[in-house]
């Protein structure tokens, strides 16, 4: 699990950078930031909406939603039946 929990990070990291990238190449773009798909792939941008972030702290945010998102689909998940948990006769 706490491997799980680890790639849900990384793959925050990796969105939350994505992310800033298209941000810096697409310059000062407002509509950018209202549109639905980065709502959903970059929950911290809707953050920046009333605050201002700076690029690190955004990523790292990121980072942190999506560690924490998969803390808990990790809790929730029911898990799989493995061969070691069969009665064997």
């Amino acid at each position: 699990m706490n491997r799980r929990i680890i790639v849900w990070g990384l793959i925050g990291l990796a969105v939350g950078c994505v992310c800033a990238i298209i941000a810096l190449l697409a310059g000062p773009n407002f509509n950018l930031g209202r549109s639905a798909l980065v709502a959903i792939i970059d929950p911290v941008a809707l953050l920046g909406r009333r605050m201002p972030l700076d690029v690190a702290s955004s990523i790292f945010l990121n980072g942190c939603l999506y560690a924490l998102v998969g803390l808990v689909v990790g809790l929730i998940r029911k898990p799989a039946p493995s061969l070691l948990t069969r009665k064997v006769r």
